[in-house]
């Protein structure tokens, strides 16, 4: 694998799988599944594991779920892994947030409010909630009363922003999002755009309708669509577009030194796809990377990998890899996999 590092710089760890919300393209199928939240005292410990990790590079945690807001020790994990030097930044989609808990979160790196659409109707059929865009719009005011509170009084800024997910259906809805949504919000720093992965639920043949086109997907990387769509968005802020190519793996391309750790400290080996190598509890972390290099480097997972040149292409080896690797349980989970049912007109 190219240009392979010597330790993961960033870690993606899934802090539950209990989920007020049912996407229809959740990567994780949170909601679906056992939560496998473990106790209190041993999400700690896996902090302290990866606060163990800095020395040897680790840079960057991802926390998310499920809906990692409501673990009730989520304050207290984030807190120590920021004291511990990492740069930690948090995905929700804004249930459980309190102004109290914002202001416990000035000192993450970022947060991200998850909103897939512009428009209520269309954001809560991707959620499978009604009232998911107002829960969010909502977590949105939260911050942003907590961030002009914070610069009001000459501290540090709480850094705040949209992850959006590209669907085929919404990639139209990127001016309204810059011009109706983020203009609400003047603390508001970023907005990402992604298109969505082919992993989890969004893997599923029935879904493949969704997955980004050959075209949309070019639009993402270019520059004079880039400058059109942040002509709709304020100069201050952050606008961002990524095709997510860096999660397949994909041989070809430069490595992403990231691990993906479950809520009960099991290691995927594949970040996004099924596949353990051990758990960060009990392993040691050089070990664990060793064994994630090895089986990103698996002849199967190579070859699966290297014939992806459409969307398409990689769910079908986002699918392959998933039953080549599971464990007895996992294949269950997947074969009980409902069909994705469009949004009706």
């Amino acid at each position: 694998m190219a240009g392979r590092a010597d330790m993961p710089s960033h870690v993606h760890w899934e802090l539950t799988y209990s989920c007020p919300l049912r996407c229809v393209h959740c990567y994780t199928e949170s909601g679906r599944r056992p939560s496998r939240q473990p106790k209190p005292d041993v999400l700690l410990r896996i902090a302290d594991v990866l606060v163990s990790m800095v020395p040897q590079g680790l840079k960057m945690i991802g926390i998310g779920g499920g809906e990692p807001l409501i673990v009730e020790e989520f304050p207290r994990i984030a807190d120590r892994l920021t004291q511990g030097g990492l740069n930690v930044f948090v995905n929700t989609s804004g249930y459980g947030l309190t102004p109290e808990l914002a202001a416990a979160m000035t000192s993450l790196f970022a947060v991200h409010v998850s909103i897939d659409a512009a428009t209520a109707p269309v954001n809560d059929w991707i959620r499978g909630r009604k009232g998911a865009f107002e829960r969010a719009l909502s977590a949105l005011a939260i911050l942003e009363e907590v961030a002009r509170t914070r610069r009001e009084s000459g501290h540090s800024p709480l850094r705040f922003g949209i992850d959006a997910v590209l669907t085929r259906d919404s990639f139209d809805d990127i001016p309204r999002f810059l011009s109706d949504i983020c203009g609400r919000f003047t603390e508001m720093k970023f907005i990402f755009f992604g298109a969505v992965i082919p992993i989890g639920l969004a893997s599923r043949e029935t879904y493949e309708s969704q997955l980004l086109t050959d075209e949309q997907l070019r639009l993402l990387a270019d520059d004079e669509f880039v400058s059109r769509m942040k002509q709709y968005a304020r100069p201050d802020l952050q606008v961002c577009f990524s095709d997510n190519l860096m999660f397949q793996m994909n041989p070809s391309r430069q490595e992403f030194p990231v691990i993906t750790i479950e809520p009960d400290g099991m290691v995927r080996g594949l970040t996004a796809y099924e596949g353990h190598v051990g758990n960060i509890l009990n392993d040691s972390p050089d070990m664990l990377w060793r064994q994630v290099c090895a089986l990103r480097e698996h002849p199967f997972v190579v070859d699966q990998l290297s014939s992806v040149r459409t969307p398409s292409d990689w769910a079908a080896a986002a699918r392959a890899i998933d039953r080549r690797f599971a464990s007895p349980k996992e294949l269950i989970r997947l074969s009980k996999r409902p069909p994705y049912v469009p949004k009706p007109d």
